[in-house]
């Protein structure tokens, strides 16, 4: 009952357009939001940033922070809407593969209640064409029979012009199953007879492709009454001639986003539920798909059995570990890094179906992609590191839900930003807003997500000792999807934890708990558990240990989400385990005085020479350097006076006064926790050059 009214709930909102929402009057700091499901963030050549999504809306921003609201209903104009064109004329050869099988099942669907359902639109600049490229998909809820198309323009807010079909999903076989029929006599299979013959492959573009000389017709898939194959062993349909859609096997065709990698070729990614997520070469002339990369593959013997002439590369599964879920995926190159990031969303979009995003990386663009834990993508176990859950800090009104469905930018200056949608608890889940969160790279070089969208804050160079020590709200994501039991379980049963720790002056961490957890609730009872924390010198990265778990830690001043906007350190880690922590500092303690002694040296040695002299002082251990100074004055006076640091006991001077009298001394320092003592100087000397 749970799930079928959340899948009522999530296609009531997913074919309902919505007007820009804010939960409950949940406007942070006079940002302005805009309702964008499914966003995808992209810059402009002019420098502007726009966010496109379902139901062709599109947003507009300066700054990342304030967004404007350009348009959101489908049925009206849009940036695949002319003057003599709707969007569903500009879109009629996709749509048309969705309306083949709607009219194929009249038990379900007629003309009142036909599907013309546009999701999770996404933009990129072709610089080899010198248009806009905007990649969608059309699709029947909750069915594989799904269409990716490309349109493109020379402005980005449009409009576009349909150029061709890429990709489709769903296709059936009505050769095999009328063998099936004929040799199991098996007339149930009658009742499925027009469904079947609806998709055939014959109507999809793979006959075309064929034609055109883009697809082997042997490699693409022989159709007679027994074979049906993309590569030896992998079946694109099922024995009766149904697409073969279950776990592990072939994608819905759905949610596309493309990439350019670091040589500047382009990529596609895609896919949803059903075999998983799937990657295409991208022909960057043209935008389509470059069918002779995997030829060339094939030819050469380097396919594997995850490649597919027609689908591409799978970079990730859909299982049992995953709850049967994956959608929404991004990748994006990070040339600071030298990791491609491959984001997906886990869970149910609905408020109360435990939308979180995951991540992935690579060093190449088709793979393979690994977890924090070391797991792959392809693996049918819980994976991915998981960046955000349900949560709520003492700041926010109201807790948020569900976020998911992301996008990623690195813009130009190097800053990486993520734009997802998410939901509120204050008015039951069902509205939605997108946010623009700041991620920062760890030290090993993962991209986190911090606590507080995005409001135009740096990054740290470094943070101290000082600085970091104190009291802070901690929020653990765990590495579960979880979503409510029941449709009126509380909220509380799925909203993460918000503890109080202490980052403590000598290194350890107090306050913290271990919460077990399961799908449905994230506390299912608690344990205390020790930790401990260090910086890593001169920088804003800390590693920090909880129990069995390591998290790889950034520093980050952000503005909170109070109505004052208050300036606060937060901390966002990876954790060994798949799981994310943020940490809100609340409270700043004192540095307890520290008192450190530093021995003092004593010249050993001077040596006079022409214009110069060299001096030698006896060695001081467990210091960090010394401080040496030399001046034409006895009294060592600022304007006769220079000074020298060095961490060697031997200096020699150069280029002085002929025959003049310097005065020497010397003294020894430590650094202990970014301050500098300094021991007493000691005797001066004097001595007279060449």
């Amino acid at each position: 009952m749970k799930k079928l009214l959340s899948v009522i709930i999530a296609l009531i909102m997913l074919v309902c357009p919505l007007t820009a929402f804010a939960a409950d009057g949940y406007q942070n700091n006079d940002v302005r939001h805009v309702s964008i499901h499914d966003p995808s963030i992209v810059k402009s050549q002019d420098g502007a940033y726009y966010s496109v999504g379902s139901h062709l809306v599109m947003g507009k921003s300066k700054d990342l922070v304030n967004w404007d609201d350009m348009g959101f209903s489908l049925d009206g104009k849009n940036y695949l809407t002319t003057a003599d064109k709707s969007w569903k004329d500009t879109l009629k050869v996709p749509l048309e593969w969705c309306l083949r099988y709607q009219k194929a099942r009249p038990e379900e669907f007629n003309e009142s209640n036909y599907q013309y359902n546009c999701w999770a639109n996404d933009i990129i600049y072709n610089e080899a064409m010198g248009k806009y490229c905007l990649y969608g998909s059309c699709s029947v809820w909750g069915k594989t029979s799904s269409a990716i198309w490309l349109c493109v323009s020379d402005n980005i807010e449009g409009p576009y012009e349909y150029v061709d079909t890429l990709i489709e999903s769903g296709i059936t076989s009505k050769a095999r199953f009328d063998k099936a029929r004929a040799e199991d006599n098996n007339e149930e299979l009658l009742r499925q007879k027009d469904e079947i013959y609806a998709l055939d492959w014959n109507y999809s573009n793979i006959p075309d492709l064929i034609n055109k000389g883009k697809l082997d017709q042997l490699t693409a898939g022989k159709i007679d009454n027994t074979k049906f194959i993309g590569l030896p062993g992998y079946k694109w349909v099922t024995y009766d001639g149904f697409y073969n859609f279950w776990m592990g096997g072939y994608p819905n065709c759905i949610d596309p986003t493309a990439f350019t990698d670091k040589n500047g070729e382009m990529w596609l990614v895609y896919g949803s539920y059903s075999g998983g997520c799937y990657l295409q070469k991208l022909d960057k002339k043209t935008g389509l798909v470059d069918y002779s990369y995997m030829q060339e593959k094939i030819n050469n013997g380097k396919a594997s059995g995850n490649d597919d002439i027609y689908y591409g590369t799978q970079l990730s599964k859909t299982n049992d570990g995953t709850e049967g879920t994956g959608e929404g995926p991004f990748i994006v190159y990070d040339s600071v890094s030298g990791y491609y990031y491959f984001f997906l969303t886990y869970g149910g979009l609905a408020g109360d179906g435990g939308y979180n995003i995951r991540e992935y990386r690579s060093k190449a663009p088709d793979g393979p992609y690994l977890d924090k834990a070391g797991n792959s993508a392809l693996d049918t176990v819980n994976s991915g590191l998981k960046l955000d859950g349900n949560y709520k800090f003492s700041c926010q009104p109201t807790a948020l839900l569900s976020g998911g469905h992301s996008s990623c930018l690195v813009d130009s200056d190097g800053s990486i930003y993520q734009a997802y949608h998410t939901r509120f608890v204050s008015d039951g889940g069902n509205g939605h807003q997108m946010r623009v969160h700041k991620m920062l790279r760890t030290a090993d070089g993962w991209a986190v997500l911090m606590p507080f969208e995005y409001q135009g804050e740096k990054d740290l160079k470094a943070v101290t000792k000082a600085e970091v020590i104190g009291k802070y709200e901690f929020i653990d994501s765990n590495n579960m999807t979880q979503h409510k039991a029941a449709w009126d379980s509380p909220w509380s049963d799925i909203v993460l934890p918000t503890q109080s720790i202490s980052l403590n002056a000598d290194g350890t961490i107090t306050g913290a708990k271990d919460y077990s957890c399961s799908a449905t609730s994230t506390n299912t009872g608690s344990k205390a558990v020790s930790g401990t924390w260090s910086l890593i010198n001169n920088t804003a990265y800390c590693n920090i240990r909880l129990g069995s778990v390591t998290y790889t830690c950034v520093f980050c001043y952000q503005k909170d989400e109070s109505k004052s906007g208050k300036t606060v350190l937060t901390f966002s880690g990876a954790g060994s385990d798949n799981s994310t922590v943020w940490g809100v500092q609340g409270e700043r303690y004192k540095m307890p005085a520290t008192k450190v002694t530093v021995k003092a040296t004593k010249l050993t040695k001077l040596l006079r020479g022409k214009r110069a002299f060299t001096a030698k002082w006896k060695k001081v251990s467990a210091v960090s350097g010394y401080q040496l100074q030399y001046s034409t004055s006895k009294k060592f006076t600022k304007k006769a006076t220079k000074t020298k640091k060095l961490r060697k006991t031997k200096l020699t001077v150069r280029k002085l006064k002929k025959k003049k009298k310097y005065y020497i001394r010397v003294r020894a320092y430590k650094k202990v926790n970014g301050k500098t003592y300094y021991s007493k100087w000691s005797k001066a000397k004097a001595i007279k050059t060449k």
